[in-house]
Formats: C-alpha cells, sequence, structure tokens
C-alpha cells in the first residue's frame, strides 16, 4: 500500500493515522512525504485538499464536516478519520474501540484542530500530550524523514500499548462481573 502525507513539519495526527495503518497491514506500506499532488497512492493522508473516506482523509479544507461530537466542537483530524476507517479491521469490539478513540485519538485531533479539551489549559497549565512528544521529533538540526520515521515508531509502540491498556481493562471489568 503506497500512502502519502505532507512533508515538512509532521503533527501527531499524521504520524498516528500511519501508526496504526503500518499495525494494521504488518507494515507493508510505502510512505512517500510530499506536497506534490502529482503522486499515484493508495491512500493521501492530512494531505489533498479532501476527505472522501475511500482514499483521500485530509481535513485542511474549508467544506470540511467530520466532528466526533454532535455539537461540532471537536472536529476530526486525519487520525480521526482513519481510526474511524480502519480501528474496525484492528478491534473487534466497540466498546473497546470507542474507548482508544476518547482516550486516544481525541486529545490528539483536538490538539491538531487547536480545540482545548481542559479548561486549566487556557492559564499557565499546559500538559505535555501526545501531540507535543511528537511535535518534539521536528528537530531543525536532524533529517526531517529520520525523524518522522523516529516518530512514527514511537507512535507505533504508543498505539498498540494503549490498545492493549484498554483491552486488558475491559477483560478486567468482564472478570469483577462475572
Amino acid at each position: 500500500m503506497k500512502v502519502v502525507t505532507h512533508s515538512g513539519t509532521f503533527h501527531a495526527d499524521e504520524v498516528f493515522a500511519i501508526a496504526l495503518l503500518k499495525l494494521l497491514f504488518k507494515n507493508e506500506i510505502e510512505i512517500i512525504r510530499t506536497r506534490d499532488d502529482n503522486i499515484n497512492a493508495d491512500l493521501y493522508i492530512d494531505v489533498g485538499g479532501k476527505f472522501d473516506n475511500i482514499q483521500y482523509f485530509d481535513h485542511h479544507f474549508k467544506e470540511f464536516d467530520q466532528y466526533h461530537d454532535i455539537e461540532k466542537k471537536l472536529p476530526k483530524s486525519s487520525f480521526g478519520l482513519i481510526w474511524d476507517k480502519y480501528a474496525p479491521q484492528l478491534i473487534d469490539n466497540k466498546n473497546i474501540i470507542n474507548k482508544v478513540r476518547i482516550m486516544f485519538v481525541i486529545p490528539i485531533d483536538a490538539h491538531d484542530n487547536n480545540v482545548r479539551l481542559c479548561k486549566y489549559n487556557e492559564t499557565n497549565y499546559n500538559s505535555y500530550t501526545l501531540s507535543n512528544v511528537i511535535s518534539s521529533f521536528n528537530k531543525k538540526s536532524e533529517d526531517e524523514n529520520d525523524q518522522f520515521l523516529k516518530a512514527l515508531e514511537f507512535a507505533e509502540i504508543s498505539l498498540q500499548n494503549a490498545i492493549d491498556y484498554i483491552k486488558e481493562q475491559f477483560d478486567d471489568e468482564q472478570i469483577v462481573k462475572n
């Protein structure tokens, strides 16, 4: 599978979207980082200026209308779009999919869309989030693509650990209920 995402400074939304694809497709994907619209690919993530839930998973255009909530206060980013499409192929439990979405996906999408989830973030308190961790890989003194791959490796491990952790929570809840 050939996946195109934008070059330049990368963010958690496209890094985690690609990490999800790597977990699902067992690393059988080719990643091309470019802003060239003429590259032929299977998926375009966070680039291309459209969303069709088939090939294009971008949220950077005026008519974008995908949200995590009915009040339309939490827009999705490329991670949320890819999560909705591909998480059911990786996880066979809707409750676990939703819990990961709430705990892991929404905070990354919110950060990418500059939506504050915590009222304390508006003053002098600002938590260091997974999005900040991914951004910290953007080092001007390092090769951009090497840093992207390091961030992607971190994202894969973090996402797999989050899924495993939430699955274990559900298993533990079932034991207690029984």
